[in-house]
């Protein structure tokens, strides 16, 4: 779909660090924008992304109203939808939009050695293994698994043997969530209950940064700030938290009569 993005974007998109702050519109409006709709203004976007099971927006500018102007344009009156935003930006939604949950989370980006990683037992999966990735998510609850987990780029997972034979189930999982022009998101990380505290979260994700290493892409993922264990992983194996970051479902707020 095409669009016209403020003129400003331009610039700020070719910003590393503005899109990593600013992660879910930098691939809506590049790697993802076959996938997305699109409303504009002179002084402001939005944009929903169409290819999960839930309303994903993205918005930018500085002026209230045009913000909520331009994000009413892509729900339902109704309608919840999601938003991954930095603080200031989750600073504007409160102030224009019903807040339904908040969630603070980590943006952790890999700054560590790639080579040092431990990936073993760790495989690269494909379409063939996707029904066993569907389980798992449902298993352990992820709601952000899409149809084609590897559109974007590589997922690794672990399979457990049952009783010394072949095969059986998948253990854990790691995905690539989004791929910005330069940056890659590690998502839909998970581990079946009965095999966790075994490494395989961190074989999983260490597969994934070795893999985005060698085409010089910047790796990230996101963590809730709750998850002590996580960031605590995270930490050992050379993520650094780069910057706070909030995901908030919101509704618009009605029009006033």
């Amino acid at each position: 779909m095409r669009f016209h993005s403020p003129p400003e974007l331009c610039g700020l998109l070719a910003d590393s660090e503005w899109a990593l702050a600013h992660f879910t519109l930098a691939a809506d409006m590049t790697v993802l924008q076959n996938r997305c709709r699109f409303a504009c203004s002179e002084r402001g976007i939005a944009v929903r992304y169409d290819d999960l099971p839930f309303a994903a927006l993205a918005f930018w500018g500085e002026h209230p109203s045009d913000v909520a102007r331009l994000v009413a344009e892509l729900v339902e009156p109704d309608e919840s939808f999601y938003l991954v935003v930095n603080v200031h930006q989750a600073d504007q939604a409160a102030g224009v939009f019903e807040v339904e949950h908040i969630d603070p989370e980590w943006q952790l980006c890999f700054e560590g050695d790639a080579d040092g990683l431990d990936i073993r037992g760790a495989v690269e999966l494909g379409p063939a293994d996707l029904t066993a990735m569907q389980c798992l998510a449902a298993d352990t609850g992820l709601m952000a698994l899409e149809d084609d987990p590897f559109r974007y780029g590589p997922a690794f997972g672990i399979w457990a043997e049952d009783h010394g034979g072949p095969p059986q189930h998948l253990a854990a999982m790691a995905a690539t969530r989004l791929l910005l022009p330069r940056a890659a998101e590690i998502g839909n990380v998970a581990t079946r209950c009965e095999y966790r505290r075994r490494g395989l979260a961190r074989m999983v994700v260490s597969a994934l940064v070795r893999a985005y290493s060698d085409n010089g892409r910047r790796v990230f993922l996101m963590v809730f700030q709750t998850n002590d264990a996580a960031i605590h992983l995270y930490e050992s194996m050379g993520f650094v938290r780069r910057r706070p970051m909030v995901l908030m479902q919101c509704k618009v707020r009605p029009a006033v009569t």
